[in-house]
């Protein structure tokens, strides 16, 4: 049986993450503190960790910066340093590592994030990767049951007659 952390737990992909690999007969441990800070995920040794929290998108990290290096930066320093050797890590991260006006990218194109966001981002994947982790680029996650993302908001909208609002780092549409 594969012992998984699965930092982020409680948020939109962490739910799905954890019924999915629960029903696949793996031990998961949900963390849902927070990772800058809390011994709990220092204290025990897995198998595999799927780091997915930190600051929820560009927004929240102009909002508090400081936040967004702890969560984003020291936490995942803190997994790595305790467990990264001894577990495989898989870390969520975001388009917002790249530069703005890129439409398509593979793993190995340059990065040039503009926000403090997508720097965050791209350290703690620079972290991951050093310790030959995984690294996940996700962008406008979605689905049933949707809880306020884009996707959700956007057909919201065009069903009352509203404008649709693209959000984009560097400007709004």
């Amino acid at each position: 049986m594969t012992r998984v952390l699965v930092t982020g737990a409680s948020g939109y992909i962490g739910r799905r993450l954890h019924a999915f690999l629960t029903a696949g007969g793996h031990e998961v441990i949900p963390f849902q503190g927070d990772v800058a800070t809390d011994d709990l995920v220092i204290g025990g040794r897995f198998d595999v960790i799927v780091h997915l929290a930190g600051a929820a998108g560009p927004y929240s990290a102009e909002v508090d910066p400081v936040r967004a290096v702890q969560s984003h930066v020291l936490g995942t320093m803190r997994l790595l340093q305790a467990n990264g050797r001894s577990a495989r890590v898989l870390y969520a991260s975001s388009l917002f590592v790249f530069p703005p006006g890129v439409e398509a990218c593979a793993p190995n194109d340059p990065t040039g994030p503009e926000t403090l966001y997508g720097a965050c981002k791209e350290a703690a994947e620079r972290a991951v990767l050093h310790d030959f982790g995984v690294v996940l680029r996700l962008a406008n996650v979605y689905g049933p049951p949707a809880r306020g993302d884009v996707v959700s908001r956007w057909i919201s909208n065009v069903l009352v007659g509203e404008s649709i609002v693209v959000h984009n780092p560097h400007r709004i549409m």
